[in-house]
């Protein structure tokens, strides 16, 4: 698309448009003034601008044109620049240089121009048509270099802050019921949660990486068996890109289903301050504090303080306590940015937060189903999760591309207990005490697109290394009366990781509307293992002491390529395939060593289109793939202990396709539907059996999920616009547990908010799962139910972990 401009008639004004896949829409309009007429009609110049970050482009222009720009750089960091090539004027190769940036321009002299927003959300200027409603431009990294969605050739679901925001999604947990073909199970407690993209997920609990990698601004923060399913708060977020398909080369570890990305918001120069609050029925309260302050017009600090305080929606009838489960959470976030140039940029951040969690939410399946959850779990002691981020980095804009150094510590720390098996803690009880620890230190160059040889194109790269030194330590102590008299068993059972990856693609543009992509990673990780088991009482009979230390070493390349055509302007195309690799490992048992297993592997073919309409009402957006999931680490049976081996291979085939529109100012609509068809191609070993052709756990054949957004365009009193919301999810029946078909049924779930919206406040009224549907997320199977003394009337029952029950209360944001 062109950024376009005008003459003083103000019949017309500037605007760019690319597709979106959120649901709301945002009036994009801005006047102009044109005072630099001369300049407009001046004569050509050879123009030999390179594709790359905007601020160089503009310094390059400025060279090459002698115009000058007057601009706050912040808007310009982080956007990408198509650059300009061949004669034209100074006006005609500006355009090409703003084209796709979201930024437009405005003379203030023959020879000045300054760089503004193209559209200012909601608002507008004079002469502007304010029934003008286009959708939002979108930027992603989801290849590691800030781009525009439409040229990514991959299936790629985003939501905006705003989007986060009006949905009220505090966590991932929340966001998994709007995204097509990305399933959640509920973990045992809240500060859990299992995920699956495409029918890929963690199908064992001992893997020395994830298969889908939580990123947050870039840095992975499930490492490890121990924090793989940690469900983290969504806070102060700019956006969050679910990346589907194997991300090896871009994300590396972890990253064979997928990535998701959380992509938090930086501080700017523009002071701003906001409260958040809501209360709700469990009853439960949380609230949100936000503040930005620009110190100079060097430096600027963003704090966030939140917290989170619920009684739960599970009640304990049995056992010590008749009370629900409840769970609290709190921390904060504060971060700086430094700006010495317009070209180096340096960003540093720390985060904090605590989770303390009664009990695990196993409830009853009769009692799920009556959406009313009971469990049976009433003597557990709580359950406390500490988490510690810490973030640097440096980025330098040179002329040919971007430099950028990136520092990271990760600490993560468990403590608590659980009983075992349903019953008194002096029966069967486990304590843990666990941390893991990460440093990484990653170096990437982004380049900026240069000509090559005549005819032959335009190139550009992204080449990086990263440095990883993982540590892991779980020592849960079980004990039990069960086995004919008090017994028990220390377990200490450390993991380091050392991962080096070198990584980087070369995309080569031979004409501008075809982008051909190759790229691979090389990962090498070398983990240590150690495990001390010390039996006491009755466990002595049955129990070895063992003390185990062993090291093993794990390489991998992985490839990916594709090609990118842009049809017209408005439709892209692609295809492209990927490769994701998982390390193997060494998984303890409480009977003989420590067994081995492999790596897994997956390849996945995709294609896909986007597209807008209707001058950017409407848009569209379908992929569909084909994946080979080869060597699973899976589950194994062995007597009073466990392991796993490389048992199992499976394949998936399915779409997303993602439907926006503004049919009407003020109205969004946007639909999300997910198909997966994924199966075990072959799986005999499975622990319950032949299970070949069984469809994969967490892996619904449709995920569909319908928003539908309303804010009155015009306010009604003062600036008060009243604004209504529905978002309906849809899931079809699938497996909880390790494989099967259709354990766990279908559910669908309602969610209405609505109330009025000004410049500097908001209240909402909402309602969550209007219909109080009853469904389970999860089969529970703990390791000695069989031998629980269930109450009278719970024999034979299945263990769940139940979906969230119906609540509604009010949320309440002031802008200060």
């Amino acid at each position: 698309m062109r950024v376009q401009k005008t003459e003083l008639s103000g019949s017309m004004i500037p605007f760019a448009v690319r597709p979106a896949l959120t649901a709301t829409a945002l009036a994009m309009a801005l006047s102009v003034t044109h005072p630099g007429v001369a300049l407009a009609q001046g004569g050509s110049t050879d123009f030999t601008v390179p594709a790359g970050p905007l601020n160089t482009a503009l310094i390059e222009f400025g060279a090459e044109s002698g115009v000058q720009f007057v601009y706050d750089s912040e808007i310009a960091a982080g956007r990408i620049s198509g650059g300009v090539s061949g004669t034209l004027s100074a006006e005609e190769a500006l355009v090409e240089v703003l084209d796709g940036t979201g930024l437009t321009y405005r003379f203030t002299s023959a020879d000045t121009v300054t760089i503004q927003p193209l559209a200012v959300p909601g608002g507008g200027a004079a002469g502007v048509d304010q029934g003008t409603m286009l959708l939002d431009p979108i930027i992603v990294t989801a290849r590691r270099t800030e781009e525009a969605l439409q040229n990514v050739p991959s299936s790629v679901f985003v939501l905006d802050g705003e989007e986060i925001d009006r949905s009220n999604i505090t966590d991932t947990d929340d966001l998994s019921l709007l995204t097509p073909n990305f399933d959640f199970s509920g973990g045992d407690n809240p500060g859990r949660i299992f995920f699956a993209i495409r029918g890929i997920s963690d199908l064992n609990g001992a893997s020395t990486g994830p298969t889908l990698g939580f990123f947050q601004d870039g840095i992975l923060q499930n490492n490890s068996a121990l924090t793989i399913n940690s469900n983290r708060g969504l806070v102060d977020v700019d956006r969050v890109e679910v990346v589907y398909g194997p991300q090896g080369t871009a994300f590396g570890r972890g990253t064979i289903g997928g990535a998701i990305n959380v992509v938090t918001n930086k501080p700017t120069d523009t002071f701003e301050a906001s409260l958040r609050t809501e209360l709700g029925s469990l009853p439960d309260g949380s609230f949100e504090a936000v503040i930005n302050v620009p110190l100079s017009d060097q430096v600027a600090v963003r704090a966030v303080a939140y917290g989170e305080l619920s009684d739960g929606f599970v009640d304990l009838p049995f056992g010590d306590t008749e009370d629900s489960i409840g769970a609290t959470n709190a921390g904060s976030r504060l971060s700086a940015r430094f700006t010495p140039t317009d070209r180096l940029t340096v960003d540093a951040s720390v985060q904090y937060d605590t989770t303390s969690v009664d009990a695990p939410t196993f409830a009853v399946e009769s009692s799920v189903l009556d959406s009313d959850p009971a469990s049976l779990n009433g003597t557990i002691d709580e359950l406390d999760i500490e988490r510690l981020n810490l973030r640097g980095e440096v980025a330098y804009e040179f002329e040919s591309g971007t430099l950028r150094a990136t520092s990271a510590y990760n600490f993560t720390n468990f403590e608590g207990g659980e009983d075992f098996d349903f019953t008194p803690p002096d029966n069967s009880f486990i304590v843990r005490d666990s941390f893991e620890r990460v440093f990484s230190q990653e170096l990437r160059f982004e380049s900026a697109e240069f000509s090559m040889l005549d005819g032959l194109g335009k190139i550009s790269t992204n080449l990086g290394f990263i440095y990883s030194d993982m540590e892991r330590e779980n020592n849960p102590f079980f004990e039990t009366n069960f086995f004919g008299g008090p017994g028990g068993n220390q377990t200490i059972n450390s993991l380091k990781i050392t991962n080096i990856g070198v990584f980087g693609d070369v995309r080569w543009r031979p004409i501008d509307r075809l982008e051909i992509t190759a790229g691979a990673r090389f990962s090498r990780d070398k983990a240590d293992f150690a495990l001390d088991v010390a039996p006491t009482g009755t466990f002595t009979t049955f129990v070895e002491p063992l003390v185990f230390d062993d090291d093993r070493t794990y390489t991998a390349v992985t490839p990916n390529a594709s090609i990118t055509y842009a049809i017209t302007d408005e439709v892209t195309t692609y295809f492209s395939f990927s490769t994701g690799y998982r390390p193997g490992g060494l998984v303890g048992t409480l009977v003989g060593a420590p067994i081995e297993f492999d790596e897994e592997r997956v390849r996945n073919f995709e294609g896909g289109i986007r597209a807008t309409f209707l001058d950017g009402r409407l848009s569209a957006s379908g992929s569909g793939f084909a994946l080979f999931y080869d060597d699973i680490q899976v589950p194994i049976s062995q007597a009073f202990g466990g392991g796993i081996e490389n048992a199992a291979e499976a394949r998936s085939i399915g779409a997303e396709i993602q439907l926006g529109a503004q049919p009407i100012d003020g109205l969004a609509l946007q639909a999300n539907l997910g198909l997966a068809f994924a199966k075990f191609t072959d799986f005999e070993a499975s622990i319950a059996g032949d299970q070949t052709g069984d469809r994969l756990p967490r892996a619904p054949r449709v995920s569909f999920s319908f928003i539908g957004d309303y804010e009155h365009p015009e306010p009604i009193v003062g600036q008060m616009r009243p604004f209504a919301r529905a978002e309906y999810s849809i899931r079809s029946g699938f497996s909880g547990g390790v494989g099967g078909d259709d354990d766990l049924g279908g559910f669908d779930v309602t969610n209405l908010r609505a109330g009025l919206r000004g410049d500097d406040y908001e209240v909402t009224f909402f309602v969550e799962n209007l219909f109080n549907e009853g469904y389970a997320t999860e089969n529970v199977v703990p390791a000695a139910v069989a031998n629980a003394a269930l109450p009278p009337g719970f024999e034979g029952e299945r263990f769940l972990v139940p979906g969230p029950t119906r609540r509604f209360g009010v949320e309440a944001l002031f802008r200060f």
